[in-house]
């Protein structure tokens, strides 16, 4: 399968959808703070949507910041060189479900009854408020997180502009990789600050169908290019037994490795701040337990078809 021929084939389309796609975002985020003028609480509002999210925008806002450039780029990455073994790591879609279940409603519902507006709040209020307690909250996992989200953006740049090594900017050579950081990071920043959560949520809406939708489709193109179902099947049968057989303890991948990342990565990833903040934004706790339970049936599904099915047919081609 050519992609860069394919990718050459496009054109300046690739340029016209990404700047309407960017543009998207900004005005979701002039919308939110125009929604957001006038709210009887302008911090909770900003911060929180108004504390009133329902379950869809729920759901997809937890799944959008479930996804990260991990789901996107790392775990197709590892299907591809690992063969079915990463798989094991997509247990960690229903231990996070129940997190969300039972930690996420506890959270919302102290949250709400004590106003509580951000993780360091909490924290601050069972150990202490310190200047030193709420930057530590903040800083040891949000830095991280975003430099690491920031990253992918740059290499998504580079997959989509395959034949760009750089631009001109201001008279000056910026190469597509820091284009792509700089554009996402930009752009993030300023729809968050204008719009606060309820930019972040609606945003996440858009952001989270694409995703979602995506990675279905790339699982029936993937499976049309074997030429169907049994195709597909029989080309991936014939790679290479280590790629489809669990490897040995000790090794990379194993299953006690797996396990062990689902049973304490799955709980981090629900307890980050940003996920935090969601929990605090939900209508009710009815809102919580039905995202629960949309989480744990669409995120498993599309990380079966979007990842599984497209990185051991990516081996396969």
């Amino acid at each position: 399968m050519p992609l860069p021929l394919a990718a050459a084939s496009l054109g300046s389309i690739p340029y016209y959808v990404l700047g309407a796609y960017l543009a998207m975002l900004l005005t979701l985020g002039v919308v939110s703070l125009l929604k957001s003028r006038g709210a009887p609480n302008a911090e909770s509002d900003y911060y929180l949507a108004g504390r009133g999210q329902g379950a869809l925008v729920t759901s997809l806002t937890i799944m959008a910041t479930y996804f990260s450039g991990f789901a996107i780029l790392t775990f197709p990455g590892w299907m591809y060189s690992n063969g079915i073994a990463p798989m094991l790591y997509a247990l960690n879609l229903p231990v996070a479900a129940g997190a969300i279940f039972v930690l996420g409603n506890r959270i919302r519902r102290i949250g709400r009854k004590r106003g509580f507006v951000t993780p360091a709040d909490m924290i601050a209020g069972y150990y202490g408020d310190s200047t030193a307690i709420r930057a530590l909250v903040g800083a040891l996992y949000v830095i991280p997180y975003i430099v690491i989200q920031i990253k992918a953006g740059g290499l998504l740049a580079e997959g989509l502009f395959r034949n760009v090594e750089s631009i001109n900017l201001f008279e000056n050579q910026v190469a597509i990789y820091d284009a792509g950081v700089g554009a996402l990071s930009l752009v993030t920043m300023l729809y968050v600050l204008i719009g606060g959560m309820r930019s972040v949520a609606w945003t996440d809406v858009v952001q989270g169908t694409l995703l979602l939708s995506a990675m279905l489709l790339s699982g029936v193109a993937i499976i049309h290019a074997l030429g169907g179902p049994a195709g597909y099947f029989r080309e991936v049968a014939q790679l290479d037994g280590k790629l489809l057989t669990m490897p040995a303890p000790g090794s990379p991948f194993n299953a006690w490795q797996a396990l062990t990342f689902c049973a304490f990565a799955s709980l981090a990833s629900i307890v980050q701040p940003g996920q935090w903040m969601r929990f605090y934004a939900a209508r009710d706790s009815g809102t919580l337990r039905r995202t629960a339970v949309i989480f744990a049936t669409i995120l498993p599904l599309c990380f079966l078809v979007g990842v599984f099915l497209v990185g051991l047919g990516g081996r396969a081609l």
